[in-house]
């Protein structure tokens, strides 16, 4: 059962994502620069708070993950899943404050939701998108087990636009590889 599950890793805490995370969320995804290659991108506290509601409300549809320091309990990104019951799939999708960025953090953190959700929870496919402008998250699949699939024209749209992004899947059977 998902609901309430918390992964933890050596440096890491997977955990529900809780009110008291609204201004750390807001702050991260309010930032010019950590959200360029992201479709969010929040205007106000307000957009924080509602995302928040949003996961607690749609956990199932949803298997979303605050990122928090195991040493200091700092909330510094979100990690987390669309899940396609249909086809037993999930797409996944990241972020973590730019101060934390190129340490192994989110790899560890994909690492771990990935091994969870095809492992224990038993999905056959997880798949991810990146802009291929943004190749450090490319980086982020490929430790994470996933394969590249190919490139996606214009495949997501932000603030600055539409943007071609690299396709990465993982299969349940690429585990037993």
């Amino acid at each position: 059962m998902l609901k309430g599950k918390v992964l933890v890793t050596p440096r890491l805490i997977l955990r529900p994502i809780e009110e008291k995370d609204a201004q750390a969320l807001y702050n991260i995804l309010s930032d010019d620069e950590t959200t360029r290659f992201l479709t969010i991108c929040y205007d106000s506290i307000d957009d924080a708070n509602a995302w928040i509601a949003q996961c607690k409300n749609d956990e199932g549809k949803w298997f979303y993950r605050a990122i928090e320091l195991k040493e200091t309990g700092e909330f510094i990104g979100g990690i987390g899943v669309e899940i396609n019951e249909r086809d037993n799939s999930a797409e996944l999708g990241y972020y973590i404050n730019r101060n934390f960025w190129r340490q192994g953090l989110m790899s560890e953190a994909a690492e771990e939701m990935v091994r969870f959700l095809l492992s224990e929870e038993g999905l056959n496919r997880i798949s991810a998108a990146h802009c291929v402008r943004n190749p450090a998250s490319g980086g982020v699949m490929r430790k994470a087990g996933m394969s590249y699939e190919g490139m996606a024209r214009e495949l997501r749209r932000n603030r600055l636009g539409y943007h071609d992004c690299h396709r990465y899947a993982i299969l349940k059977s690429d585990l037993k590889r």
